[in-house]
């Protein structure tokens, strides 16, 4: 079927999507370098794509996340946390208490919150998840056992499926052009044939809440070289909402240079 079926969802966005509701109830440029900034340069911006669980105990684990991110040298983190749910994470992971959300995205405290620390620089929230994404999508999918069933889209995600099963969560899979186009051409057959049914849930609505945050937060960061550390299956629509503000002065950097040796 599909994301939104039984035999086409990859194994980590199922327990993700678990998760988030019962807590919330294209391609890339040539390698750009990673040089310094001058308080003059345009404003540096690099995705780095996550896995969430899927980095347990698979060929990108955590200090491999770490070491991208610190590679990237960024004055800003921004970070795949709801701004409603900003103070509440950070109040339990320093009293050391359990929160669904850090459970749901344990990259943040084994790689976000530590590298920040260790760089000396702020977090900020850019998560659009809210309670109506997660009710319009557990609706969807109790309406939808076996997913949509339009043609190009199933054809789409068979093809993710495949790939997916190839490639696992090797890291220079998560981040080549491929990935972003993929997902890109499922998410665009699902908005297609799905996406009026899916509510707060539709790819498009989805989306745009993400940007939203995302834009705001660069714009209040000009000339800074920011990390976007977030799920690696919304970088296409992330990526392109940024260029499509031109006003931002923005460079995107090619996030494969984050898994080399430039020292």
């Amino acid at each position: 079927m599909g994301p939104l079926g039984r035999r086409a969802r990859p194994s980590w966005s199922v327990a993700l999507w678990i998760v988030v509701a019962g807590v919330v109830a294209g391609g890339c440029r040539p390698d750009p370098g990673l040089h310094a900034p001058t308080a003059l340069a345009r404003t540096e911006v690099v995705f780095i794509g996550t896995v969430h669980h899927g980095h347990l105990g698979t060929a990108f684990p955590f200090p491999i996340l770490a070491a991208q991110l610190r590679r990237a040298r960024p004055d800003v983190i921004l970070a795949e946390i709801p701004p409603t749910r900003f103070q509440r994470v950070l109040q339990a992971r320093g009293a050391g208490r359990p929160d669904a959300w850090l459970d749901a995205f344990p990259e943040l405290s084994a790689v976000v919150f530590p590298v920040a620390n260790d760089l000396r620089v702020k977090v900020v929230p850019v998560s659009g998840y809210h309670a109506a994404y997660a009710r319009d999508l557990r609706a969807y999918r109790e309406a939808h056992p076996n997913g949509p069933e339009g043609e190009l889209y199933v054809r789409a995600a068979q093809h993710l499926e495949r790939r997916t099963r190839t490639h696992g969560v090797d890291p220079e899979w998560i981040a080549s052009p491929a990935h972003a186009r993929l997902h890109a051409w499922v998410d665009r057959n699902l908005q297609r044939v799905a996406g009026d049914a899916m509510g707060a849930a539709a790819p498009r609505v989805r989306d745009a809440r993400h940007a939203r945050l995302i834009v705001d937060a660069i714009r209040a960061n000009p000339g800074k070289r920011i990390a976007i550390v977030f799920d690696a299956r919304r970088r296409w629509a992330i990526e392109q909402a940024i260029v499509a503000e031109p006003e931002l002065d923005v460079r995107l950097l090619d996030p494969r240079t984050l898994l080399r040796d430039r020292d």
